[in-house]
């Protein structure tokens, strides 16, 4: 007996030497020579499951270490690869109690607390599998790859800043890690710290040039930034790489669109869906190319389409929706216009406890009607709120940019009137928060107004200014406006203060002006708000024309002077 088992252990320290050197075929052949003499070898067992682990036998490998840790279940080493072979063959939940086992068995052991944090994080327990990750730092400080599935798990936990500080951390520990440069561009780009993501993503796409994926995460992050021109090199330089990655063609795609050429826009998407004709996004993408291009049938046909596909898809029900607007069909138009928020269309979303109006009579009850989007489409809500606060049976409430409260007071002094609740730069910092004003009972963002109230084009009776600007005010921009001697005085604007790629189709240039500067017996005012001193100079030179503009006023923020003059022209 003794002679076996010394012949075991001969045979069974060969096997191992054979298969630390990666000779797994003769290392195994060793394990069963051992087996054969003895079929309660513990070790042999869960080094044969090791094997079978490392050669993809999975089921094969959690049978051998579950016959291992049947004869010495106090191993930690047993549970721990136990745990391993439990989580690639997708059973998370028995990989993390193995792993629970590990750790209980050898409580001092950084690895095992590692292994416990991933098999946590695998099941969606990320702030448990945070704890395992601090405990095995706490143990070794210097361990890498626990300092990158930390940050990892924080990103999961949406605490995108403490993920990049540990993936910063992983890095400067393995420079070469590449997947802690990749994770720690994502996470500082969902941090918003774009400028630096780019930077990380752009040492991985020199640390693996040619991988497709790295010049399609650098190009994805540069989108986000709003740097198309470069956005789009990064796409081409992944699909030099690789001609069938369908996400850098349908990214290149957005990008072209939103770089004003709708028509390649619109070749990316097409190829994209010829590669992946399920791909949902490429087939919504290709509407916004034809959109672009006026080609609206052909467009909405697409989000029918990517909706037969996902029907929860907010962004092709809300571009369905502008279509139907467009066409005239506001019943239709109106209900998608609420899936604005949904797709991400507009801020700010105020998620109020309160429960939405959809029309139905106050009886008493109070009525939050809160801002949306910007001061212009505000302003052109606006014109519902008399309808509204006529509709009777409960107070009104109407919360407005606090630019515009003085002159929505005049306006509308049947509704109670106040500065939103919450700033724009809250908004911003927690944009999907509950911002519940106390005294309110209902509400209803002001874009919803229209489908409640106007959803028929002979909704839209005759209407008079529903802004009523401040007489003295008034009285006193007349007198400017004499001053300036006789003729019809006219307020020229002529661009937005957001001016994009895609957008600038929709605005003119001053320098385009000059036929109408060359009719005769006009006055211009400047009613272009924002810095624009520039291009009213250079258009003063070049046609020989004065666009009277005072220095006191600030046509941005000051709206009770801003609609006084415009009452006057």
């Amino acid at each position: 007996m003794a002679g076996r088992g010394a012949m075991d252990t001969k045979t069974l320290a060969q096997a191992v030497a054979h298969h630390q050197a990666g000779r797994l075929g003769e290392a195994e052949r060793g394990y069963r020579a051992v087996l054969v003499a003895d079929p309660n070898h513990a070790d042999a067992l869960h080094l044969l499951g090791v094997l079978s682990l490392q050669s993809g036998r999975l089921a094969e490998a959690v049978t051998l270490i579950g016959q291992a840790l049947e004869r010495s279940n106090g191993v930690a080493d047993y549970w721990d690869n136990l745990g391993t072979a439990l989580a690639a063959d997708g059973r998370a939940a028995e990989a993390a109690q193995a792993h629970r086992n590990a750790v209980l068995l050898d409580p001092q052991g950084a690895q095992r607390r590692h292994n416990l944090g991933n098999a946590l994080a695998a099941l969606g327990r990320h702030e448990e599998a945070e704890g395992a990750f601090a405990v095995a730092l706490a143990l070794r400080p210097d361990y890498a790859k626990a300092w990158y599935n930390l940050g990892n798990s924080r990103s999961a936990h949406r605490r995108h800043d403490a993920a990049a500080a540990a993936l910063a951390h992983a890095m400067r520990l393995a420079p070469d890690m590449v997947e802690a440069h990749n994770n720690l561009g994502d996470a500082l780009a969902m941090a918003g710290r774009l400028d630096e993501a780019i930077a990380q993503h752009r040492i991985v796409t020199t640390l693996r040039p040619d991988d497709a994926t790295a010049h399609y995460n650098l190009g994805a992050v540069l989108q986000q930034r709003g740097a198309y021109e470069s956005a789009e090199i990064a796409y081409r330089q992944a699909l030099k790489r690789n001609p069938r990655h369908t996400a850098s063609l349908n990214n290149l795609g957005s990008v072209l669109k939103r770089l004003g050429r709708p028509d390649q826009a619109e070749q990316c998407h097409r190829q994209a869906l010829e590669l992946h004709p399920d791909f949902v996004e490429a087939r919504y993408n290709l509407g916004n190319a034809l959109q672009a291009q006026a080609r609206y049938d052909e467009a909405a046909a697409c989000y029918e389409e990517a909706l037969a596909q996902q029907p929860d898809l907010a962004t092709a029900s809300f571009n369905l929706s502008l279509l139907a607007l467009l066409h005239g069909d506001l019943a239709r138009g109106w209900t998608g216009y609420e899936r604005r928020f949904a797709a991400g269309e507009v801020m700010p979303d105020r998620r109020i406890a309160a429960p939405r109006w959809t029309g139905e009579l106050l009886r008493g009850r109070r009525l939050l009607v809160w801002r949306e989007q910007g001061v212009g489409d505000e302003i052109l809500f606006a014109s519902c709120y008399p309808d509204v606060i006529a509709w009777g049976g409960g107070p009104v409430v109407i919360e407005c940019d606090p630019r515009l409260v003085p002159l929505f007071r005049r306006s509308f002094p049947r509704a109670t009137v106040r500065a939103e609740s919450c700033t724009g730069d809250a908004f911003r910092t927690i944009p999907r928060e509950t911002i519940d004003p106390p005294d309110v009972d209902l509400q209803v963002p002001a874009g919803d107004l229209p489908h409640r109230l106007r959803d028929s084009l002979s909704a839209f009776e005759p209407q008079g200014p529903w802004l009523v600007p401040d007489p003295a005010l008034v009285a006193r921009w007349r007198e400017r406006l004499a001053a300036l001697g006789p003729g019809l005085k006219v307020g020229i604007g002529w661009r937005s203060q957001l001016i994009t790629q895609e957008r600038i189709g929709a605005y003119t240039r001053l320098d385009q002006w000059g036929p109408v500067f060359a009719v005769p017996g006009i006055t211009f005012v400047n009613l272009q708000y924002g810095e624009c001193e520039a291009e009213l100079a250079a258009a003063e030179r070049r046609f020989g024309v004065t666009i009277h503009r005072w220095s006191d006023l600030n046509l941005k923020d000051d709206f009770d002077n801003a609609a006084a003059l415009t009452a006057n022209l």
